[in-house]
């Protein structure tokens, strides 16, 4: 296979992590911040342009989950993270529930925007989340194998100006010696 590689003609790295999720709505956000913390390496998640959008998508699918999914309560939900080099970022969660409605994610599928100025008893229920979902990802993606579902979130995610500030030297210059 061919190697694909930048402008600069490197290679690209790659960068993946697996994180197995308890379908339990009280384990959300510990495994967020984990899942963070792995997409972001070596950087602070706060020190990374679109992490929020990111942490934001990746809580409410993993939320909608546990609660619509009808996912069995002894198996982990599995969390796969890629990051490329140039900050590219892919979050696939996975499940054995049922599957999503097609409609939901469907390229022309669109809420109405409600009218704010009407009683805010009147604004619909549900449909909240995939809205926040789909405007805080650059891409989303879903399909069934096997009997799983795959749910990719997808965006951008660089570090900002100064985060290498934040990164502790690895290796500290010794008293007396240079490195």
């Amino acid at each position: 296979m061919p190697e694909d590689r930048s402008a600069a003609g490197r290679v690209p790295r790659m960068f993946a992590s697996l994180v197995e999720v308890t379908p339990d709505l009280r384990e959300i956000g510990p495994a967020v911040d984990e899942i963070m913390r792995q997409a972001a390496a070596p950087w602070p998640p706060a020190f990374c342009e679109g992490s929020e959008e990111l942490r934001l998508a990746l809580t409410e699918a993993l939320n909608n989950v546990i609660e619509h999914a009808a996912h069995p309560s002894d198996i982990p939900i599995r969390v796969t993270t890629h990051r490329a080099t140039g900050g590219r970022v892919s979050i696939t969660i996975e499940d054995r529930g049922t599957p999503l409605p097609e409609t939901l994610l469907d390229e022309q599928w669109e809420a109405e925007e409600p009218n704010l100025k009407d009683d805010v008893a009147l604004l619909p229920e549900g449909g909240w989340g995939w809205m926040l979902i789909r405007a805080s990802v650059e891409r989303l993606a879903f399909r069934r194998v096997d009997g799983h579902n795959l749910l990719t979130l997808e965006r951008g995610m660089a570090p900002v100006d100064g985060a290498g500030d934040a990164i502790p030297d690895p290796l500290p210059k010794l008293a007396g010696r240079g490195r």
